[in-house]
């Protein structure tokens, strides 16, 4: 295995053929919605659920006195 090989796969960097898929903004806002409303009906294992699927596609979701904001890493 050559150094280039042994750092890509290492830290899973240069990777030919994969490409990311990530959640369309209409996607990301949706799913806030939801969880916005998986808290109102006190349902905080849903809310957790959508929190985590989003910081997994590499959104960020805080919660704010005005309501749920979002943004990408």
């Amino acid at each position: 295995m050559s150094n280039a090989s042994r750092f890509d796969s290492v830290f899973d960097v240069l990777r030919t053929g994969v490409t990311a898929v990530s959640l369309s903004d209409g996607e990301i806002q949706k799913l806030v919605e939801e969880r916005t409303q998986a808290k109102k009906q006190r349902n905080f294992s849903r809310s957790d659920e959508i929190r985590n699927q989003l910081l997994a596609e590499g959104v960020i979701v805080e919660d704010t006195k005005d309501g749920a904001r979002w943004k990408r890493k």
